[in-house]
């Protein structure tokens, strides 16, 4: 752990940080996925696809932002969107190895 409850752990040629936030208690909730929100989920993974490797290719660091990311899985078990755009990072048999992903996800409200 580092200084403020920062920690940083090495998973293969990236780190992935997290917070302690101190005993907060986050939401476990978990809703049923919606027709719309999948479509969404969709457009979100070809979006990423696409974007990834560009940005990569003209960047050191691409962050990805996603302000309502809620638990990241749904009740019966399908990938929210944080999930979507981690492993879409992640999986890309494109995205420049020399490049710092950046995922910042806030639960936002539900």
């Amino acid at each position: 752990m580092i200084e403020g409850g920062l920690t940083i752990e090495e998973h293969g040629n990236y780190g992935l940080a997290t917070y302690d936030l101190g005993g907060l208690a986050l939401p476990s909730t978990r809703w049923k996925l919606e027709p719309h929100t999948a479509a969404k989920h969709e457009i979100l993974r070809q979006y990423l696809n696409a974007w990834f490797p560009i940005l990569g290719s003209q960047h050191e660091r691409v962050v990805f932002l996603d302000g309502f990311a809620g638990p990241g899985i749904y009740e019966d078990g399908e990938p929210g969107s944080p999930i979507i755009a981690l492993r879409t990072l992640l999986e890309h048999a494109f995205f420049p190895p020399h490049v710092l992903p950046v995922c910042l996800l806030l639960p936002g409200e539900p």
